[in-house]
């Protein structure tokens, strides 16, 4: 396999970088523990109505371009029909809430599903709208409708097996799935479940692997002929990653040379592009220990977002945190927090202090889309910012046990407050 070559580096908020990296070259990588588990854990019992918390989001970052990389976003309500996830612990249950609400909507949230349960993961989106693979710590995948909350079989799994996610084809015929069993003889394996004929069939047999390590289906690409997979995982103060191409037809695995920095897992994670074209994913030369109580690693030279390209197998630099050069805590601060993609060519991302919109193309330079934490910028480590959702009109994101939509428009944003109620927030379905 050849070398992936590194394109220039292009533009960040603060100017120009002009050195482009050398090529990376394949080592093995070592790290700090890291634990892969995808199930949203929720649990408690509640019911009962919330206001919502509204208030205004500025820019003050001057050094960020005000030039747009999108059209203007469309001012309508992006959907009838969002759910999410709550914990609450009310009367010492355990169970599973799920609300329905809508954005800019005025009716109070409502309760959808109390589901008696304390480990619940949403594995993927199943064939009908608002249905989604779920699997709760038994031996079987169901799938749960999120406009009812009912629960049905789709198929058992044998004990002492998890599964960490799925991804339906574009035909909405096939379900590909990863089947991992844990302990000695630890291995993985890859399948795919046909929703026509419900029969199944091994596409890449059972692997050894690591302590705590399993594949994890990303998505499909190529027409759905081929599967991007990750394969990360970590013990004993090591971590270690991979990113596989599983084509479907001779089932030939091909394992991706995507650099992985050493003694990181920030930098072993992740996205795949909705057309499952590019692999999003940070990078940093020489990471330093998380600073006090912290949990990320640090990048005095600025944390870098790369993507690499599966078919042509280039890499590039589109974005390198730059900010806070005169803080003396500026390694922390030049972390990137999460990334997510909005569309194929762009994506959102969280840095200590803002929210960013890249062009993952160069044709723009980034955008600060909202700001928090200007006068404190080191409280992120106390209060992490987690993009959930992005689309042209509005962005999903949690922090402090609540979620939070920022209206692109009107440049607000909405809390859901589910502290009122004594929830903490879960997560969202889409």
């Amino acid at each position: 396999m050849d070398s992936p070559q590194i394109k220039t580096i292009t533009s960040s908020p603060t100017g120009q970088l002009s050195q482009t990296p050398p090529p990376l070259q394949p080592k093995k990588r070592y790290g700090l523990l890291i634990a892969l588990t995808l199930l949203l854990i929720v649990g408690g019992a509640a019911v009962g109505w919330f206001g919502h918390q509204e208030f205004n989001s500025t820019v003050l970052d001057s050094n960020l371009t005000t030039q747009p990389l999108v059209a203007k976003p469309k001012p309508e309500v992006i959907s009838e029909n969002l759910y999410y996830f709550v914990n609450s612990f009310k009367n010492e249950l355990n169970r599973a809430m799920l609300y329905r609400t809508s954005v800019g909507g005025t009716e109070p949230d409502q309760l959808v599903a109390s589901l008696d349960s304390s480990n619940l993961g949403i594995l993927g989106s199943y064939a009908d709208p608002d249905t989604y693979v779920v699997y709760r710590g038994e031996p079987k995948l169901e799938i749960f409708d999120a406009k009812t909350g009912e629960l049905e079989l789709l198929f058992d799994i044998p004990v002492a097996s998890t599964v960490r996610k799925v991804a339906l084809s574009s035909d909405k015929k096939l379900l590909a799935y990863s089947l991992t069993t844990e302990g000695e003889d630890a291995s993985s394996e890859v399948i795919l479940y046909n929703l026509e004929t419900k029969e199944q069939k091994v596409i890449l047999a059972a692997t050894p692997v690591g302590l705590y390590q399993g594949f994890s289906i990303e998505g499909w690409r190529n027409t759905d002929k081929q599967l991007v997979l990750s394969n990360l995982g970590g013990d004993a103060g090591q971590t270690w990653g991979e990113i596989s191409l599983l084509t479907i037809e001779g089932s030939v695995v091909e394992k991706l040379e995507v650099a992985r920095e050493a003694q990181a897992m920030d930098f072993l994670r992740g996205s795949l592009s909705p057309n499952g074209d590019l692999w999003l994913y940070q990078h940093c030369e020489q990471s330093t220990e998380p600073a006090g109580d912290g949990f990320l690693r640090g990048c005095p030279e600025g944390t870098e977002l790369r993507t690499y390209n599966i078919a042509t197998k280039q890499i590039k630099t589109v974005y390198r945190n730059l900010r806070y050069e005169d803080n003396t805590d500026k390694a922390i601060l030049r972390t990137v927090m999460t990334m997510l993609w909005q569309d194929d060519k762009t994506v959102v991302v969280a840095v200590p202090g803002t929210a960013l919109l890249l062009s993952v193309d160069g044709s723009a330079q980034a955008q600060e889309l909202f700001s928090y934490d200007r006068t404190n910028p080191q409280n992120f480590q106390n209060s992490y910012l987690q993009l959930s959702h992005a689309d042209e009109s509005h962005i999903f994101y949690t922090r402090n046990e609540d979620a939070f939509i920022y209206d692109r428009n009107s440049k607000k944003t909405t809390g859901l407050n589910v502290s009122s109620r004594d929830e903490s927030f879960s997560s969202w379905i889409f």
